[in-house]
């Protein structure tokens, strides 16, 4: 599982850290990505290929922290028939 951690972070930069690491996974690896705001779940799911990715954990961090814990799955593409 690979883990990126977004406190203290340029959301662009981030959003595009994400997606690069997410084409070098292979079908069943999983990111985590810690304290993305919902604005920043919208936008990633925006830039991740649609079909190729499952949220498989959405929780809210400590009180402390807006943010959220989120766990993203690579999945195998949908055949088009």
């Amino acid at each position: 599982m690979f883990s990126i951690d977004l406190r203290e972070s340029i959301i662009p930069f981030c959003l595009l850290l994400i997606v690069n690491q997410f084409k070098r996974m292979t079908t069943g690896e999983m990111i985590e990505v810690l304290d993305i705001t919902e604005k920043t779940i919208t936008d990633l799911k925006n830039v991740l290929p649609a079909g190729e990715y499952k949220i498989i954990r959405m929780e809210r961090m400590r009180s402390e922290s807006p943010g959220f814990r989120l766990g993203i799955e690579k999945i195998a593409p949908r055949q088009r028939r």
